[in-house]
This record gives C-alpha cells, structure tokens and sequence, in this order.
C-alpha cells in the first residue's frame, strides 16, 4: 500500500511537472535527481529519502527494457535511526486499561503489544492465519514477507474468542472495520492509538516535529509495543531465535540494534547477576 502511494506521487510528478513525457524511456537521470530533490524539499527524513530512491530504483529496474535506470546511480544519504523507547510492564498494564474505554481499537493495541506485530499486520490480520485450537497466529508480514508463529496468550485469546462471537463468519479479516479504515485512512488507525496513549499518560501530540508540517516516527507510538516484546524477551533470556521466528527479523543484528533497548537499571540488574561479585562491590 505504501509503495503503491509513493509510485502514485512519483507518477503525478511527472505528469504535473514533465507532461509531454509518454515512456519511460524518457525519464532521464536529471528528471529523477529533480524528483527526489523536490521530495528532500518537503523536509522528508533521511531514511524515508533511501525508502523513495530504493522503491524508484527497483521499479524502474524491472520495468526499463533498455537496462537504462535513471536511479541507479543516486547515492543513498546518511540517516540516523531512531530508537523507539520501550514500556516498562506497569506502563504496559496502564496501557491496556486505558484502552477499555476504547472498544474500536483496543484489539489491535492487545495485538500490538502481545505479538510484536506491525501495526498494519494487526489491523490485516485474517482468520485463515489464527488458530485457537492450537493458540498460535501464523501469518506472513506484510514488510518483509517473512512466515512468522506467534502463541496466543490469554489477554489476546480473549479478544480473539469476542471477535470470532461476533463475526458474521470466519473469512476474512479478523477486525474487518480496522482494516478497513487502515487500507482507506490509516492515520484514522494513529489517531486513535495516540488518543488511548495519551489517556495512559503518554505524551504522543506535537512529539518531534520536524519542518515542513511533517512527523518524525514517535519514540512512544505503536511501533514501541515492538520494541518492548523484544526488549522484554531479551531481557527475559529468550533465545534470540524464538524472536526471530516471532518477529520474522532475518538477522540477530537487526533484531539487537533496532528492537533490544534496555534501560539502566536492566543493564544494572543483568549484570549483578552474571558478573563475579567483586566486580560488583
């Protein structure tokens, strides 16, 4: 869906700004440096300039017939990742009560925080991938199109077993009218994340803002669910290999740079149990 947006926009570029061009062969190296030049002009992070730029740079070698690629030669820029901040379990549990008052997405911040799903596979989630039988979730993500086994626990499997009551029949999505609104307005889906994280006592609103109007990714949104289940995980002495199987991460790096944020005090207590003792007096 995303890709989908950005080819969309680089499409009515080019119709706005280039209208006498038919082919693609007529995209030149100096169209595509405009393009993206126009794109950094909107004040775009880093990462989201390489997301384009990568997205272009594949599409137009696949579609290029002359094994021309007007991207390919573009380098990538520096970006800085940023580091989501993890939920202690008492901030989890805040979480989750505040979000009883929230029937509409509840299920999908459960999900969020009880799987370590993305939150646009929470809210696509389909009944042929649950299995309450057996209490997993297997389904394939939709970022990186990896096969992932997820347990149910009883908080979500409570959910789950609502749902599956008030369905009119078990195909299709799980949470059709989250889907829904996540396909046609996503943002409807933000809004009222940050609307239950605010009432937990998260500050969500006006949180890095860069130029331009647009957002940073939040350090405490959706996407911190994640990063605590790894963190949690880790912290918990789950094998590195069970978490991959569950976050369908292909490399322990990514899993160790990006997901495993741990605070002071678990480095403290981590090591005062693992370190002789008179290293620690």
């Amino acid at each position: 869906m995303e890709c989908m947006r950005r080819l969309n926009k680089f499409v009515e570029f080019i119709q706005k700004n280039y209208r006498n061009l038919q082919y693609l062969s007529q995209i030149t190296s100096q169209i595509a440096h405009h393009y993206l030049r126009y794109e950094q002009g909107r004040g775009i992070a880093p990462k989201t300039y390489n997301d384009i730029l990568k997205l272009l740079r594949s599409a137009f070698e696949q579609l290029r017939e002359d094994g021309q690629n007007p991207f390919k030669k573009i380098p990538t820029q520096e970006s800085e990742t940023i580091f989501r901040k993890p939920y202690t379990e008492e901030e989890l549990q805040q979480i989750l009560t505040a979000s009883e008052n929230h029937p509409f997405i509840r299920p999908i911040i459960v999900l969020g925080i009880m799987t370590a799903m993305r939150r646009g596979d929470c809210c696509l989630l389909k009944w042929e991938d649950v299995d309450l039988h057996s209490n997993f979730i297997k389904v394939k993500t939709s970022k990186t199109g990896a096969m992932v086994e997820i347990p149910i626990w009883p908080t979500l499997r409570n959910e789950l077993l609502k749902a599956q009551q008030e369905a009119e029949n078990l195909e299709g999505y799980v949470y059709p009218e989250q889907a829904n609104m996540y396909q046609k307005n996503p943002d409807g889906i933000t809004f009222r994340i940050k609307r239950v994280l605010n009432e937990a006592g998260f500050q969500t609103e006006d949180e890095h803002e860069r130029d331009h109007g647009l957002r940073c990714a939040l350090i405490r949104g959706f996407h911190a669910f994640r990063v605590t289940w790894v963190t949690l995980a880790l912290n918990n002495n789950v094998p590195l290999e069970i978490i991959r199987r569950i976050t369908g991460h292909r490399t322990t790096e990514i899993v160790l740079k990006h997901y495993y944020q741990p605070n002071r005090e678990d480095f403290r207590n981590a090591l005062k149990s693992k370190m002789p003792e008179i290293l620690m007096r």
